[in-house]
């Protein structure tokens, strides 16, 4: 199933304002840069796919 890319919040800041590449796989290794516009924070891939879980949960009970 393919995943869908949502902007998640960021652990640092909370803003939902994500930047990623072209092309962007968040199970991809290497893991693509992922940063937040608000505050300019790195993702790593468990924080980015921790919030992409929380995003889709929301989206399924809102």
């Amino acid at each position: 199933m393919p995943i869908s890319i949502v902007p998640v919040p960021c652990p640092n800041c909370g803003e939902a304002q994500n930047v990623t590449p072209g092309n962007f796989d968040p199970e991809a290794e290497p893991f693509g840069s992922v940063t937040c516009m608000a505050c300019g924070r790195k993702f790593d891939q468990d924080e980015y796919l921790a919030g992409l879980k929380m995003r889709h949960a929301k989206q399924e009970n809102p």
